[in-house]
């Protein structure tokens, strides 16, 4: 069988679409499946080992060569079913002009842009999920009729010789938490100012050592100042690829992180996590997983959403996470990583 998945964007939504990889291989373990993504996003993909092909497009900026090319690379093969797991009008562009008969999105009531629909002809609202993962899969289950529940792992590949390499620079890994302290966008970032109470908190309530993860600038100095707390307990990981950055994860004890790419990597190799939440919801977004918790920060504004706050992107303040009662975010943190010593 040939299967064609279309989830073009964004790094964390596509790594929460990768269950799907796990079900789809499990049930017909001779399949072949193909992926189309952003070439911006492509790395990850083409790390997952369950996916055959890579099939990659360029829509920013979003000209009429730069769709042109698109629209060829999804129609030169015939495929026994196009699943549509992204859901917006462009994602439909392609899906409409891939080649099968089958070609399955979701239902009008479930889809994130309507017009979508236009380009399926298979569609399903979304049953009784939990989370995004389980979003994309009801979809997946409900097409093939696939009852078999399971715990979806998937470990990005990477090259042994770094793995070892990283063990012998940072030896302590399995007594160590990894804190991520970055998001895309600034209203899902905690203050430097928070994550200094934290640390000393962290530092008197545990014997943990921490690596801060840093993926720029901005991350990069914070974790400097952090690391002058105590030098002993308290370093800087090295930037690193996503999937040895996930490797490096699995040797470690958890991982503390905002909601993010980090997050979700973690999530998908069942590392155990601590995830922290403000302006999306915990209930939506955390990864499920044994040994992982999550603080939930309200809305000092009184704002209701299932999903993420219509004014994640927008709010002058993002005063859910930057006046966040740290003694209690501390008490729940301090909760998770003591389960984690004992």
């Amino acid at each position: 069988m040939k299967i064609l998945i279309v989830k073009t964007s964004s790094l964390g939504d596509i790594v929460q679409a990768f269950p799907v990889l796990e079900l789809l291989k499990g049930a017909f373990p001779y399949s072949f499946i193909d992926w189309v993504v952003e070439a911006r996003c492509s790395a990850i993909v083409k790390a997952n080992p369950l996916v055959n092909k890579v099939i990659e497009i360029d829509s920013k900026p979003l000209t009429f060569s730069n769709l042109k090319a698109a629209f060829r690379s999804v129609s030169t093969c015939r495929y026994d079913v196009v699943i549509d797991l992204q859901g917006n009008i462009k994602s439909g562009f392609l899906t409409f002009f891939s080649r099968s008969a089958k070609k399955v999105g979701f239902a009008r009531e479930s889809v994130a842009e309507w017009p979508n629909i236009l380009a399926t002809n298979i569609r399903y609202n979304v049953l009784g999920s939990e989370d995004m993962s389980a979003d994309y899969i009801s979809i997946v289950r409900q097409h093939f009729n696939l009852e078999q529940e399971g715990v979806f792992k998937t470990v990005l590949s990477c090259d042994e010789e770094q793995i070892s390499l990283l063990s012998n620079n940072y030896p302590d890994l399995s007594r160590t938490i990894l804190i991520c302290t970055g998001s895309n966008w600034p209203n899902k970032r905690l203050l430097p100012e928070q994550w200094s109470l934290l640390m000393d908190g962290l530092l008197k309530g545990t014997n943990f050592k921490y690596l801060f993860v840093q993926s720029n600038a901005e991350e990069l100095s914070l974790a400097v100042d952090m690391s002058k707390k105590d030098r002993g307990r308290i370093g800087v990981l090295e930037r690193l690829s996503l999937p040895l950055l996930q490797n490096t994860m699995l040797y470690s004890s958890g991982v503390i992180a905002m909601d993010s790419l980090p997050l979700h990597l973690a999530g998908l190799a069942k590392v155990p996590i601590f995830g922290i939440f403000g302006p999306s919801m915990s209930g939506k977004y955390m990864p499920r997983g044994h040994g992982n918790s999550c603080y939930q920060a309200g809305c000092p504004y009184g704002k209701v959403f299932d999903k993420r706050c219509k004014e994640l992107r927008s709010c002058a303040t993002g005063d859910c996470l930057k006046k966040v009662a740290i003694s209690a975010l501390l008490d729940k943190m301090l909760l998770w990583a003591n389960l984690r010593e004992g």
